[in-house]
């Protein structure tokens, strides 16, 4: 994904990483990678290379999926729920 001039000030990139935590946090692999693209994919599928990715990702620190969660503030995280 190629960010504009205009989309670097801090709501925008808020905005931007909401909704990126927010499609990754819901398993809408292939949404995620249609908007943002995905450099580690390597051939693979971007999609399918992304839940892949983080399900080895999740299992080599002891967990089992994300869950995405509100802050006070109004931005988004995403929390790892322990197995």
């Amino acid at each position: 994904m190629e960010i504009l001039d205009n989309q670097t000030d801090k709501v925008s990139l808020l905005q931007l990483s909401a909704e990126a935590v927010g499609l990754l946090a819901s398993g809408n692999f292939d949404d995620l990678a249609n908007r943002f693209g995905y450099a580690l994919a390597y051939g693979r599928d971007r999609g399918t290379a992304i839940r892949d990715d983080l399900q080895v990702y999740l299992e080599e620190f002891g967990c089992s999926a994300l869950a995405p969660c509100q802050r006070p503030t109004g931005c988004f995280s995403a929390v790892l729920q322990a197995k």
